[in-house]
């Protein structure tokens, strides 16, 4: 029986209550299918296939609509860290995490993205990095990730891409494989960032900070220069540690006996100025954008070269000897000068920095557990 307006005001106010309920049920079974199985909730991210993504976070998300928790467990030991990341197509990444990426903290305020070295040994980085955040006292509001990228020498599963040894450094696509889609090592590092700001995640994260030491390093500086990814609500700065070597903007490179003085030189080494170490013959990811667009995006972005004041070893197995990398300079530390001194002379608008860490030599422990470095993650 229907006995009045008021009453029937109620019965449609209880109604839109139900709908409600039901709306979120729903979305909790959802994300319950999407995070269980065998992939320890990390669902293909539906990465969007525009090459110019606009991944800016809302500002200002609905409190209904977080996907993350006040309770999500955090994990400290690269042994019990280990997962995987869904790329799309099928395909995945080997990864270590403070957080699942996709189940995160919602007190999360800082993330710090991690880039090994030559040797692949991302869970060793991931460790070294835990340890240096531990140390400042904000581990509990930092998610930290490491992502490793093999090569076909290393044990993988069927669906892992795999990469040359230099070809992941540079952003070069993975290796023929099957039907797999090759993918840039670039575009992986994009659905990583992409996801973390993704405000739904990541209600509070203020900064990203994207840091790889040695041939980590190597990749973070063409990452910083060739990535479209950007956000005017979260702050992301990239840390060069230690690299061999840089992609230089012009065909300039120092003078004979000079760290602050630039021009063409005369040289039989006919490739100095092509990619990975100058911007002619670029990648299929560092063409999206023209020359003029990378220089500009790459003075523009905060940028901290981290350098050893002891990694200045000129027979370093390790390092560059090629003549491309001799015209940057002798050793690691003399040639972290003079790039500087490149963007200072003719990008001196940069907003880079450059810190010479006394005491530590070719070391990533060193570098990231430095006060500077400390300062880049949380400042």
């Amino acid at each position: 029986d229907i006995e009045g307006e008021n009453d029937s005001a109620s019965l449609s106010e209880d109604l839109r209550n139900r709908v409600r309920e039901r709306i979120r049920e729903t979305r909790a079974k959802i994300r319950n299918r999407r995070n269980s199985g065998p992939n320890r909730g990390f669902p293909n991210p539906n990465p969007n296939p525009n090459p110019n993504p606009n991944p800016d976070p809302d500002p200002n998300p609905d409190p209904n609509e977080y996907e993350c928790s006040n309770n999500a467990s955090r994990c400290t030991s690269a042994s019990r860290c280990r997962s995987e990341f869904a790329i799309g197509g099928g395909r995945k990444m080997r990864v270590y995490m403070s957080y699942n990426i996709l189940k995160p903290s919602c007190n999360v305020t800082h993330a710090v993205i991690v880039q090994h070295g030559n040797g692949r040994t991302a869970d060793s980085y991931f460790d070294r990095m835990h340890s240096a955040v531990n140390s400042t006292g904000n581990i509990s509001k930092t998610s930290i990730i490491a992502v490793r990228f093999p090569t076909a020498s290393d044990s993988t599963n069927s669906n892992w891409p795999v990469w040359t040894s230099a070809g992941w450094k540079i952003g070069n696509k993975s290796e023929s494989k099957g039907s797999m889609t090759r993918i840039s090592s670039f575009e992986v590092m994009d659905k990583v960032v992409q996801t973390y700001l993704d405000r739904k995640k990541y209600p509070n994260l203020k900064k990203i900070t994207i840091i790889g030491h040695s041939a980590g390093g190597q990749f973070v500086q063409r990452y910083a220069a060739g990535s479209l990814v950007k956000s005017s609500s979260v702050a992301i700065a990239y840390g060069v540690a230690n690299p061999s070597s840089y992609a230089y903007l012009n065909n300039a490179r120092k003078a004979s006996n000079s760290l602050t003085s630039f021009a063409v030189p005369s040289t039989s080494c006919s490739m100095y100025d092509t990619y990975k170490h100058g911007l002619k013959g670029l990648n299929t990811y560092m063409a999206r954008s023209s020359k003029d667009e990378i220089r500009k995006r790459f003075t523009d972005r905060k940028v901290y070269y981290l350098m050893g004041a002891k990694d200045n070893n000129q027979n370093d197995d390790d390092l560059d000897k090629s003549c491309q990398a001799n015209l940057q300079g002798k050793h690691r530390l003399e040639r972290g000068r003079v790039f500087k001194n490149f963007m200072d002379e003719y990008y001196p608008r940069n907003e880079h920095e450059l810190h010479i860490i006394s005491g530590v030599g070719h070391s990533s422990s060193g570098i990231f557990k430095s006060s500077i470095a400390k300062k880049i993650y949380f400042d």
